[in-house]
Order: C-alpha cells, then structure tokens, then sequence
C-alpha cells in the first residue's frame, strides 16, 4: 500500500513539473531588462552598471552596482499560475531589512484596461530562491493574459533567473522600451533600503506612479557625487536627473557640500540638458531631542540650497526638493535613517509631485484625466509595439501633423502602418503631401491617448499642426461632462508640450445608436473650445443623413468606422481647415 502511494505521489509530482514551461530572459532575442544604466548584451546581466566600467569605479561602488536594485522584467501571459526560481550570491538578508526586501522578487499585473495588482506571492529561500503565484485569474475582454512587471532583489545579486509558466499558456517577454528613463543616483535609501519588498522602495513606487523607468544608482554608504559615476549619468539619454546624495555627505565636515554639488552638475552640464533635481537631506527623528544632529541636518542642507542657487544663475531646467516638501514623519524609518515602506511611499509621493510640474505631466482627479496604458486590442496587433513603434518613427521622421485618436483614425492610413488601412484617396484630400505621425490607437480612449503624449510621443520634435480626435469609446464608461473634461484636459497637456503647434480639436464622429447623445456632446465641447479659444471643428456633419438625422449608413463599415467613401468626405472637410 505504502509503495503504491508512494509511486502515485511521484507520478503526480512529475506530472505537475511537466506542466511548467520554464521561460528564460537570456534566450531573449531583444534586450528584455529595464532599470540599467545601459543596455546589456546579454539578457542574464541583472546589473546595474556597464562591465566595462568596473575599473573606473571604486570596489565599493562597483560591488553594489551589481545588486539588482529597481532592475525589472516584463513579460505577457495568460497562465493560470507563475513560478519565479533564481540564484542570488550574498546573504538573504539583513539586521534591519528582511529577506524579502534585500533577496526578494515582486510582480505586478496590469490588466486590459490598465489597471495594475499587487500579486501575492508564497516563497521559499534556499540555494534556489523560489516565489510561487498559484492562482492568477483574469478579468479582461479577452483571452490573452495580463502584462506583468517582475522587480528584482534590491540588496542581491542575481545569478540566473527562469519564470515558469503553464505549459498550454501563451507567454512572452516584452522588450525593453524606447522611452527615456528618470535617473536616481543616491544612497543605501534610494538603493532600497529597508523596503520590506522590491516593490516598495521609493525608485519602483515612482516607476509605478508615472510609469516611467528609473534607473537606480542607488549605492548603500558610497553616494559621493563622484565623476566616474557622473559620467556614467551623463551618458545615458534620461528625461530627468535626481541628485540625493546628502545623507552620505553628512558628517563630512571636511568636504565642502557647495563645491561638490556645483561641480557635480556641472559636469552634467557638459553634455546633458536634460532637468536635474537636486534633494535635500530628507533627516532623522532624532532631530526633534539632539541639537547636533539638527544642525548637521540643516548645515548640509543649506550649504546644497546655496550651490542650488549659484547654479540656477548659470543653468536653466535646475531644481531643488527639500525637506519641508518630503515631509517625513515620526514613524517613517526602520532605526531612524532608513525609510519604512510608509517611509518610502512618502519619499515616492514627494518626488512625483515635483516631477509632474517640471515634466509638466497634468493628472487630475477623473479617469477621463489620469493617463493609463490599455491593451484591449492584442488580437490586431499590440498596444505597446505600435507606441514603440510611433517612438522608434520619430528618429528617422520629424513630422509636420500629429493626429491623435483612437481605432477610426488608426485604421484611416499614415504612419506608423496599421494592419489594416481603409483608405488613402481621403487621407491624401486631408494632408496632401505632408508628413504625419499617426498616433491613433485601437480601442484608445481619453486617458490612453494621455499617457501616449506624455510619454514621449510628442517629445523631440515641432510639428505645426496637431489634431486631436478622441472619445467614443469613452461613451460606454463616462458620462459626458468627464468625457469633455477629459478632451480638453488632454489639449492643455498637449498645449504644454507643444505650445506652437496649431492644436486642433476634432468633436466626436456620429455612430450608429448614439447620434443624438453625441451631437449633444459635440455642442458642450464646441462651447468649452470656444470658451478656452481652442480651435474646433466638426467634420461628423459629411456623415449623417440630414432628414433621418441618423448616420449614412452607406460611408460606414459597422455603423462605427467609416468606409472609403466616409473617409474621403472626412479627408474633404479636413482639407479645408
């Protein structure tokens, strides 16, 4: 009886092990990692530096650079469960960080809509560290998964790493994205320390909220404004530099903080024009009972406020973060310096707020105003190749016109090509021969077209005439005054980023079922464009019959997206604006 339990438990075991596709990052065709400071040619480099820096750098600074801190991988499945096995190098953890935060792994789902999860995991460290995720269930409009997000250990360094999905499930790793990282160079806080988990440290709390990558140069005990590392700064294409070096300057009396900083962002200023933040000394609870370590506090921080000050005669897109603004509480550390996950949601929610304004990346307080990825459309093609591909466009194309829109304006015809083009006779009639980016996407709404233009889209280049025409497929989820918000929300960011470009807005096409409602919502938008002096045009009008006040059903492929014939009586009243 024994040996035949025995016997069927192996069989079961080996049956579940046969199960598990183990996917590998370093057979990856593309580079896969994000969070380097350069891009690694192999796909198993989980670090943070350039190997062939290691001999410009310190020991010291080298050896934490090949900790895996703000490192991330992503990857599309539909597996019902996910197993993450990995070997690390050091010890799990450490008096004031559990094994978690310094040995751990930590994913991150984000469904069709955008919308991203927390997944819990159960784990097991040993010579192999082991995170399992048993059940993962998906509530999309489709069968094809979610887009996860897998950040690596902050403390470790990763030996190898596989991600083991169900063997029917469909499973690939996303490439690395074209868009231009933040860069944090910092201490042992901004490497992570003591985030209970990777997720939690400030870096990867601030990817997560602007959805932007950061690299962390975040080096425990070693964050000494040091040339080798500047160069290394200076040398990526980032969209932002964080300077947060004082709580490894503090004590120094010798060094002279002004001297360091100015010298510091100079040499930046070499080659990079990019902003820079500088950051005060978050400092210690124990400032409120030692008099020492409160002026030691305020010393380092004045002495960074006047280079602050000095530089900002010299150079523009300069600017500070200070301890007021970062506002750490009492119960904000482990043992009085290093952040506790509340510690670093605070750090994370002080830095985005400064980041927003000088990115000028508006978020308001409706879903129609906060940008979000979507990817409802996987069938078709994918939502983040065609962004990609509209980022990887604009190094050989500076256009002239942008359209922004969803699925109608995609599918018309221009560039980056869609899979399926439905007409050119009315799109040579609304452009001629003018350059333009199409950066119309399938099932998009408001707030995806947002997160496109703020996430590069409209970045590196002057056209002279953006339009924008977004908004149906909002109809099903919002009302109409967060659905003319949302619009005009959307051409003030694009005015910010492009402010001479000739912007104009483009009221919502009629479609079959919603005439009434949205020739109704056309008139409020008409009046708030009018109202901000936003150019408007209605162009709907070539598409309705005039007598039934329904849509002609004739220049309509599905009482939706217009046929060769709709298209070309939309390219005619174009043409003439």
């Amino acid at each position: 009886m024994k040996r035949t339990l025995l016997f069927f438990l192996v069989c079961v075991s080996a049956n579940l092990c046969g199960r598990t596709k183990w996917n590998n990052p370093a057979h990856a065709d593309r580079c896969v990692i994000t969070g380097n400071s350069f891009t690694p040619e192999a796909n198993n480099l989980f670090t943070r530096i350039d190997p062939a820096k290691q001999a410009d750098l310190r020991p010291d600074v080298w050896r934490l650079s090949q900790n895996s801190a703000g490192l991330s991988l992503c990857f599309v499945t539909n597996s019902p469960s996910l197993k993450i096995r990995y070997k690390v190098k050091g010890g799990f953890s450490m008096a004031h960080m559990p094994a978690t935060g310094v040995s751990g792994v930590d994913l991150y789902s984000r469904d069709c809509n955008g919308v991203q999860s927390w997944c819990v995991p159960k784990y097991a460290f040993g010579d192999t560290v082991v995170f399992n995720y048993p059940t993962l269930e998906y509530n999309n409009i489709h069968k094809e998964g979610n887009e996860y997000t897998l950040f690596l250990p902050l403390y470790n360094t990763v030996e190898w790493l596989e991600i083991g999905s169900d063997e029917e499930a469909d499973f690939r790793f996303e490439p690395r994205t074209l868009q231009k990282p933040i860069v944090a160079y910092g201490t042992s806080i901004a490497q992570g320390a003591c985030a209970s988990r990777p997720g939690m440290a400030w870096s990867n709390i601030l990817q997560r909220k602007l959805d932007i990558p950061v690299v962390n140069l975040g080096f425990s005990g070693n964050a000494y404004l040091e040339k080798p590392v500047l160069d290394i700064i200076r040398s990526i294409d980032s969209r932002l530099i964080i300077l947060d070096n004082l709580p490894n300057l503090i004590g120094r009396k010798e060094l002279s903080i002004d001297s360091l900083v100015c010298s510091a962002v100079e040499q930046i200023r070499k080659t990079s024009s990019v902003p820079v933040l500088l950051v005060d000394h978050a400092g210690y609870p124990e400032q409120r009972h030692s008099k020492v370590s409160d002026q030691e506090v305020k010393r380092v921080n004045q002495q960074q406020y006047d280079a602050y000050l000095k530089l900002k005669q010299r150079y523009s897109d300069l600017y500070y973060l200070t301890k007021e603004d970062i506002a750490l509480d009492n119960d904000a550390t482990v043992d009085g310096v290093h952040p506790t996950d509340w510690g670093m949601v605070q750090q994370a929610d002080a830095y985005e707020k400064s980041i927003r304004a000088i990115l000028k990346l508006k978020e308001g307080d409706s879903q129609t105003t906060r940008a979000c990825r979507q990817r409802r459309e996987p069938l078709l093609y994918e939502w983040n190749e065609r962004y990609e591909a509209s980022l990887a466009s604009l190094n050989t194309n500076s256009p002239e016109v942008v359209v922004i829109g969803n699925s109608i304006l995609h599918y018309w015809n221009g560039q980056p090509a869609a899979p399926v083009v439905s007409d050119s006779v009315g799109w040579e009639k609304a452009f001629g021969t003018k350059r333009v980016l199409n950066l119309g996407c399938g099932w998009d709404r408001i707030e995806n077209a947002l997160w496109r233009v703020q996430h590069g889209a409209l970045s590196g280049y002057r056209p002279k005439q953006i339009l924008v025409k977004i908004g149906t497929n909002n109809l099903s989820v919002n009302s109409d005054e967060e659905i003319v918000n949302g619009i005009l929300n959307l051409a003030d960011q694009i005015t910010l980023l492009q402010p001479e470009a000739e912007l104009t807005v483009i009221g919502l096409l009629p479609r079959r079922n919603f005439e009434t409602r949205i020739a109704g919502l056309n008139q409020k938008l008409r009046e708030r464009c009018r109202a901000q002096k936003i150019n408007y045009v209605d162009v709907g009008g070539v598409l309705v019959d005039r007598k039934s006040k329904k849509i002609n059903e004739s220049l309509f492929k599905d009482g939706l997206h217009p046929n060769a014939k709709g298209y070309e009586r939309i390219g005619e009243r174009l043409g003439k604006i």
